[in-house]
């Protein structure tokens, strides 16, 4: 997803967008998943140099994604769209409001129960073997900044971070995240569910792991999911949105109801008993993927 809060900063993914040829290759895309530059010439009737023009403005917003492929005794460039979601906030509290930010690695969970295919890695090295889900337990998932599972959930808590006598407007919580299957399962969907106290903010369908191109971050060593897509909660006074789009009626009053003496918030990340989609949850730390953060909680407050 390519979320957008300053619309200044947007201008070179603005222009990219304002050709009608550079729509046409979009729309080519959705269609197709994927077409080499010579067929994508051919369809739009236009020169290679003109569609490598078009095919730059789009890449360098991350639109689209140009790799390699090898085809008998050469190679081709294969163009794909780099994201599914693009979303526009025109009305960001937290450009002129006030928030405290708290960040936890993706290993820092409060609790979890995992099923296999299942692992983790810190920044240098996979730790332990995979497939053994108690190793969850053990003390070294705290410095974990990629881990998956097939089945189960994980739990983040966080303390309330306000100062006090602020009264609290907006809580989002964000975190890269993909579909986890067997091996590299690129169409693999995975269902994934977000809870606070246990009460539902929402579900996130993944399409599958993605390796389109490697992760801005991961290490040139891992070999499975490269990146995930940027998931960002947004609980308001009226309800709850994923990626800007309403997901439940859950609001700020419920959260500060369910808060507890121990923890806040208490986000829990499930892809238990799925009933269309079968992947499970890879998540990516401040190490691996396209965004170099883990589970961030920004609390917005006026």
């Amino acid at each position: 997803m390519i979320y957008i809060n300053n619309l200044e900063k947007a201008q070179q993914l603005f222009d990219a967008l304002s050709s009608p040829t550079r729509m046409k290759i979009i729309e080519l895309l959705q269609q197709t998943r994927s077409m080499n530059m010579d067929t994508l010439s051919k369809a739009l009737n236009i020169s290679n140099g003109a569609l490598t023009a078009h095919i730059k403005k789009l890449s360098d917003c991350g639109i689209i994604n140009v790799k390699l492929q090898s085809v008998g005794h050469g190679t081709q460039k294969l163009c794909m769209l780099g994201e599914s979601k693009i979303v526009v906030d025109l009305i960001d509290q937290t450009l002129s409001g006030k928030y405290e930010r708290l960040e936890l690695n993706v290993g820092q969970y409060s609790s979890c129960k995992i099923n296999p295919t299942c692992g983790f890695c810190d920044k240098i090295r996979p730790l332990f073997d995979f497939d053994n889900p108690q190793y969850f337990k053990y003390p070294e998932h705290f410095d974990a900044e990629l881990l998956w599972f097939c089945d189960g959930f994980v739990t983040y808590s966080f303390p309330n971070p306000l100062p006090e006598g602020q009264t609290l407007t907006e809580i989002q919580l964000s975190m890269e995240l993909s579909s986890e299957g067997p091996f590299l399962a690129k169409d693999y969907p995975a269902t994934i569910h977000f809870y606070n106290h246990d009460k539902l903010l929402g579900k996130y369908v993944s399409p599958g792991e993605f390796d389109e191109h490697r992760g801005k971050l991961t290490p040139e060593w891992w070999f499975y999911g490269q990146y995930g897509e940027l998931v960002t909660i947004t609980i308001g006074e009226t309800g709850t949105c994923i990626n800007g789009l309403e997901s439940s009626s859950y609001s700020i009053r419920d959260i500060l109801s369910d808060a507890g003496e121990d923890d806040f918030i208490r986000l829990k990340l499930s892809c238990e008993n799925q009933t269309t989609t079968k992947g499970g949850i890879m998540l990516f730390g401040k190490n691996y993927g396209d965004h170099p953060q883990g589970i961030v909680m920004r609390a917005v407050y006026r």
